[in-house]
């Protein structure tokens, strides 16, 4: 981060609250491995008629716990953004000369922006198979792959909504082609990194083609596709998010250590089987 300061008051209330739900998370998952008839009921199996985008109708079997989770997750997301619309009222600068409609545009892409740097870290966090996070909740590998495209349309969808937000707070503004073809010239020395607002739309549009490669139809048909984009583009804008938003390390250096330990383990893993094969 290039700003002095980490203890930002307003930065504190949202990383609080993320946290706070990761904890009360694990303490479910943790009750439920030690409370054999908590777990019973959690995985009471439920059958949900969901409408689908091939399908008229599509049965959804999932349980009583994981039904918990996601409507506990919808909730919080939702109190995440109420309480942000609150802080971000409150951090724009009196000083700054903004019409009605630009107020209501700047509020509304840093709130878009502040739920991606969130929706990211939970989206990383079941990328790895060892996680800490998973085994807690006594989760399996495709229960978590499911929740991880979910939170990855989630990011696409939001991502969408911070970058319609910025561009139309520049043409509220008159600067909009200056800032499409000249950024970093127009806002040289009025913002730190003008850069990355550019290299942000770039990456975004590599998120975009792995996202549609993503999708059943292409994924089934085309798996090694999906498979490498995802290896070489997903990095990428993990590091460029790092890199646009300042608070978005707040929130995934517990999913990015996870994944760095795990892939550690099992690179340590590899090494000793092929040491020990080789000795025999």
């Amino acid at each position: 981060s290039p700003i002095t300061s980490i203890s930002d008051p307003l930065a504190i209330v949202r990383v609080t609250l993320f946290y706070g739900y990761l904890a009360a998370l694990v303490l479910t998952g943790i009750l439920m491995q030690c409370s054999p008839s908590t777990s019973i009921v959690c995985r009471s199996p439920i059958r949900l008629r969901l409408p689908c985008a091939y399908k008229r109708w599509r049965m959804w079997h999932t349980s009583l716990g994981e039904l918990f989770i996601g409507l506990s997750l919808f909730t919080w997301l939702v109190l995440f953004v109420w309480i942000s619309m609150l802080l971000d009222s409150m951090s724009i600068s009196p000083t700054e000369h903004l019409t009605p409609s630009s107020k209501w545009l700047k509020q509304l892409g840093g709130i878009c922006g502040q739920m991606l740097n969130v929706l990211v870290a939970l989206a990383l966090l079941p990328v790895n198979k060892g996680s800490g996070i998973t085994r807690a909740l006594g989760l399996p590998w495709e229960c978590a792959n499911i929740y991880h495209r979910g939170m990855g349309l989630a990011v696409v969808f939001v991502g969408l909504l911070h970058v319609a937000m910025e561009h139309s707070l520049w043409i509220a503004e008159n600067v909009y082609v200056r800032n499409l073809f000249a950024y970093v010239q127009a806002n040289s020395g009025l913002t730190i990194w003008p850069w990355a607002v550019p290299m942000m739309h770039i990456v975004f549009l590599l998120l975009l083609a792995a996202a549609f490669a993503s999708c059943e139809y292409c994924r089934r048909r085309w798996y090694f596709i999906f498979v490498g984009m995802h290896v070489l583009i997903m990095p990428v804008f993990v590091v460029a998010t790092l890199l646009h938003s300042w608070d978005a390390w707040r929130y995934s250096i517990v999913a990015l250590t996870f994944y760095v330990s795990d892939n550690l383990e099992r690179a340590r893993a590899f090494f000793i089987q092929k040491f020990f094969s080789e000795q025999a």
